[in-house]
């Protein structure tokens, strides 16, 4: 939403709008025990909290509220299965990096 006034003498004053985050999740999942069991579109997600190194002790961000919108399976190959997920937030969110 940029706009400009009278009082900005003609300078950008952008404004940042509506705040989102839209994640792509790659999953690789050891299936050599069980049964493969994935997310499909339009799951709602609580208390989604996402890493950026095994050994961190916070998330790098936190969706209290998330849906998946989109869910991309592939064939199993050498007993596992690899698939794809696009996540958006609902609502407000956390972000812990930097």
């Amino acid at each position: 939403m940029d706009a400009t006034t009278g009082e900005d003498e003609g300078y950008d004053w952008p404004e940042g709008g509506v705040i989102g985050a839209t994640v792509n999740i790659t999953f690789v999942v050891d299936i050599v025990d069980g049964d493969f069991s994935g997310v499909a579109t339009g799951t709602a997600l609580q208390d989604l909290k996402l890493y950026t190194n095994l050994n961190d002790v916070v998330p790098a961000y936190h969706f209290p509220n998330a849906k998946v919108f989109r869910a991309k399976y592939g064939g199993e190959v050498k007993g596992r299965v690899m698939y794809d997920c696009t996540v958006k937030s609902q609502g407000a969110f956390t972000e812990n990096i930097g």
